[in-house]
């Protein structure tokens, strides 16, 4: 563990936004949109240059699928971090794919 605090006060408002990606419907959109997913999934694997031994941040990592991208083309380590409970899914798939040594995961903003 990093050790890192990322719970920050929430701003009124900030509740109804980060819980609105807890929800596991938005992210399954996202994940079947094969189009733009292979986007990125091609871009960091033809580009490994780009990534290889880097330490990479991924702000509002969802599912982690695009941190298990980073981890898969080279990155040294990624922190994917996420403010909504959609973290609790995203260690479960990083642990699955055996990635949880390359990948943090942090609840926080």
């Amino acid at each position: 563990s990093s050790g890192i605090n990322a719970e920050w006060p929430l701003r009124p408002g900030d509740s109804h936004y980060f819980e609105s990606y807890a929800d596991y419907t938005i992210h399954a959109e996202m994940l079947q949109d094969k189009v733009r997913t292979e986007a990125y999934r091609d871009y960091i694997y033809k580009n490994k240059d780009i990534f290889s031994d880097k330490d990479v941040l991924d702000v509002g990592c969802g599912t982690g699928i695009l941190s298990m991208f980073c981890a898969q083309g080279g990155a040294r380590s990624v922190m994917a971090v996420d403010n909504s409970k959609i973290v609790d899914k995203a260690r479960s798939v990083i642990r699955s794919n055996n990635l949880s040594s390359k990948i943090e995961v942090v609840k926080g903003k």
